[in-house]
């Protein structure tokens, strides 16, 4: 955003830091929708122990896409017992 940013690229960014501002303060409502695809995040509850009705977990199974993406994809997780030893081979010891 320095002196080299386009007036909309600047005011749009500046719409947006304003409306950022007003859901901080508490004057807009919004909802935020926390993706996350390896069940790292954690969100503090207001009122634990008891649940708070302002917020909603939802379980879902990850996409191809996002399996892909972490690797999972290409990890084999089931018959371990099926895959073969890879045997060395003989390398000369140096003396």
């Amino acid at each position: 955003m320095g002196d080299s940013a386009q007036t909309g690229e600047k005011s749009a960014v500046t719409t947006f830091l304003e409306k950022l501002d007003d859901i901080i303060a508490l004057r807009l409502p919004a909802t935020i929708i926390l993706d996350d695809p390896t069940g790292c995040s954690y969100v503090q509850s207001l009122t634990a122990p008891m649940d708070d009705p302002r917020l909603t977990k939802e379980f879902y199974t990850r996409t191809y896409e996002q399996n892909d993406e972490l690797g999972i994809n290409d990890m084999k997780v089931e018959n371990y017992g099926e895959l073969d030893a890879l045997a060395e081979e003989d390398e000369p010891h140096e003396a």
